[in-house]
């Protein structure tokens, strides 16, 4: 009896029913068309700028691929100053001074577009040819296929990231640009979303998409300070540590006796910016259901999220991880059905 009680616990502590019932209200109507209306309005402000801006230096010598959408993305990557930064960082200088001015450049998003779709695309490539890869093969081929899987793809994943930084260190007023606009977007689609779903789940109401617009409206603030404001404490944290990094370099004695005097100080921020950047990663998902759900304030939804992190990390890492597998199956399904769907219209016209 105690077992079947113990057991009925967990079951309930995991809550699997209520993640099941999160994908259901995940996919109702008015949820899909907030995001996708995001998505087209950050792709919108990032093709606007470029039409502004054609910063990105490239080759003469690069075949020009076919349109915005078109062509080969690995192309429209080939011979820039991206290409060159990926190969090492330190070529992207002599790169740009070399080929500057010879032929017209392009966009950062566009070019960040291409490379994040290339690298997607290939990722998805590697994980179903080894998904359905249907010889048996030895345990050790076995182990270190599956070892070669995971490395490329997160190869790809890096790559991102490091295009990203390439962006900031080269386009550093578009990339703060652009990132405002997006934190602005999703700040709104966000809590638009989280309201959607909070009022359905409480309630089983399901308001329409103005309605949610009207809520984010008068909680804006709210919503735009609740991630921002641990990010400007990290950036406070990070500045002070970067301060005395100079110090030391550029005032040989003063700075080094400023150093030994206050390691402890700067060891106690070095803590609490690891703690804050551990807790607003993992927390951050959990800002706007505060707000939408409760109507708070954005510091009491910090404190919220923050708080269910550190009183249970460990069903809050078992949540993301169930969160990440969920999301990628479901984008291998919904990308071999748009394939399916793609592949039989080509055929059939």
């Amino acid at each position: 009896m105690m077992q079947e009680s113990g057991l009925l616990q967990m079951w309930e502590e995991m809550a699997l029913p209520r993640l099941a019932m999160a994908f259901k209200l995940a996919v109702g109507p008015a949820k899909v068309l907030i995001a996708f209306l995001a998505v087209v309005l950050i792709c919108a402000g990032g093709f606007a700028m470029d039409c502004c801006s054609h910063s990105v230096v490239v080759s003469p010598k690069r075949q020009v691929p076919k349109g915005l959408f078109g062509g080969d993305s690995a192309a429209y990557i080939q011979k820039t100053e991206l290409a060159a930064y990926l190969q090492h960082p330190s070529r992207a200088g002599g790169f740009i001074r070399e080929n500057m001015g010879k032929c017209s450049g392009q966009g950062v998003f566009s070019t960040l577009w291409h490379f994040w779709t290339d690298r997607i695309t290939d990722s998805t490539l590697i994980f179903y040819k080894a998904l359905f890869k249907f010889e048996s093969p030895s345990p050790y081929t076995q182990q270190a296929g599956t070892a070669g899987v995971a490395y490329r793809i997160w190869q790809n994943i890096t790559l991102c990231f490091r295009s990203v930084a390439w962006a900031f260190q080269y386009h550093t007023v578009y990339s703060i640009l652009f990132c405002t606009y997006v934190f602005v977007i999703l700040c709104v689609a966000g809590g638009a979303i989280c309201r959607c779903a909070a009022l359905e789940c409480a309630n089983n109401e399901k308001p329409g998409v103005f309605e949610s617009l009207e809520f984010v409206g008068d909680k804006l603030f709210s919503l735009i300070s609740a991630p921002l404001i641990p990010a400007m404490l990290m950036g406070g944290f990070a500045l002070i540590l970067i301060l005395f990094g100079l110090a030391v370099n550029f005032l040989p004695w003063i700075g080094e006796l400023a150093l030994g005097l206050l390691l402890p100080f700067l060891l106690v921020a070095g803590v609490l910016l690891a703690l804050l950047l551990a807790a607003s990663l993992s927390g951050t998902g959990l800002m706007f259901p505060a707000i939408a759900y409760e109507g708070t304030t954005g510091l009491d939804a910090i404190g919220r999220s923050i708080s269910y992190v550190l009183n249970k990390p460990v069903w809050m890492l078992f949540y993301l991880a169930v969160q990440t597998l969920l999301g990628t199956f479901f984008y291998l399904v919904m990308r071999g059905i748009l394939f399916v769907v793609l592949w039989v219209t080509y055929h059939s016209i």
